[in-house]
């Protein structure tokens, strides 16, 4: 398929559905009601399924991709704030930050086969690369919950430090990489052990981490410093702090892992980081309140949701990059996914 020939599919947190916007002609061809307050997304492995986490309505809607439609609505825990695949493809984690557990949910039954208590206020988790463990941040108990994923239940339970927001297991499944938002650190786990085993000083509210894709770099989004530290994966030490817009949060990788885009959800705009240089290179002014966007599989184009705008811009990225369209979608648009077979 000519790759602008994709499906962006859009949250409408505010519209309760979905924009389905065909690439080629950068226009809404369906929108899809779903539950209350739409947020998470993920894929399943054959790209057929994406599964909605409904943060106001408690439950998972399912989309049929092949031929866009709802297929199914799984009831789950409170405030579905996180979905993440089992690396085994046969069932998917939800994570219910308003009722304090994990929702297991079987993708063949398709509906819930184990509920897994957890600390207060989880949050952003991830499964180990081999699906044998599960890292639940708890914010509002300052500790990491380690499930064990072949018995459904706790395993362990960390002490990290305040406020953590978000665990990312290391490509290799070897670190746990934990963003503590009100105490300005990265707790780093060594899953071998369950132990941390460094505590490394950041910016202000660090909210999210990601790993370059060559596995050097670990990128902190500094929410309330304006900053991103880069962190050396090896050495464990910050090696630069980049300055970009207002409120980093969420940031993407384009498919060749040479850039790096940030989303400043309070200064509207996307920083185009050099992965080699760790320099801003670029900035691109966007709509307002910017969230969760895509490259499209070739790196060419990016599209990102801007929930204060109610539209999506989309991004030429070779040469110089800028916005050469902006789409129209639901009310509080937050985070989209970008279908290519």
């Amino acid at each position: 398929m000519n790759i602008r020939k994709g499906i962006f599919y859009v949250n409408n947190a505010g519209s309760n559905n979905v924009s389905v916007i065909n690439t080629a002609i950068n226009r809404v061809v369906k929108t899809l009601k779903v539950g209350r307050r739409p947020y998470d997304i993920t894929e399943s492995p054959n790209l057929r399924f994406l599964y909605i986490g409904n943060r106001g309505s408690n439950n998972i809607s399912v989309i049929d991709t092949r031929i866009n439609k709802v297929v199914n609505t799984i009831a789950v825990g409170k405030t579905p704030n996180d979905i993440d695949f089992n690396p085994n493809g046969k069932t998917i984690y939800v994570v219910n930050r308003g009722s304090n557990n994990i929702s297991v949910v079987s993708i063949a039954r398709g509906r819930v086969i184990a509920t897994i208590k957890v600390g207060r206020r989880p949050e952003t988790s991830s499964f180990t690369p081999d699906g044998k463990y599960y890292y639940v941040p708890n914010s509002g108990g300052n500790t990491v919950s380690v499930v064990d994923v072949a018995r459904s239940r706790l395993f362990q339970t960390i002490r990290v430090g305040n406020g953590p927001f978000q665990a990312r297991v290391s490509p290799d499944g070897k670190s746990v990489y934990v963003c503590n938002r009100r105490s300005n650190t990265l707790s780093v786990i060594e899953v071998a052990t369950n132990q941390v085993i460094k505590t490394i000083r950041v910016g202000r509210g660090p909210t999210k981490n990601y790993v370059s894709p060559d596995s050097k770099t670990i990128y902190v989004s500094n929410t309330l410093a304006n900053t991103i530290s880069a962190v050396n994966a090896s050495t464990l030490r910050v090696v630069k702090t980049i300055r970009v817009g207002r409120a980093p949060r969420v940031g993407i990788f384009s498919p060749d892992g040479s850039l790096y885009y940030m989303a400043n959800t309070r200064g509207n705009t996307i920083s185009v980081i050099n992965v080699s240089t760790n320099n801003v290179i670029n900035t691109v002014k966007v709509g307002r309140r910017p969230g969760i966007g895509r490259f499209t599989a070739d790196g060419k184009f990016f599209y990102i949701p801007n929930a204060g705008s109610n539209t999506v811009s989309v991004i030429r990225v070779p040469g110089r990059p800028r916005v050469i369209d902006t789409i129209s979608v639901g009310r509080r648009p937050v985070q989209g996914f970008m279908l290519t077979r």
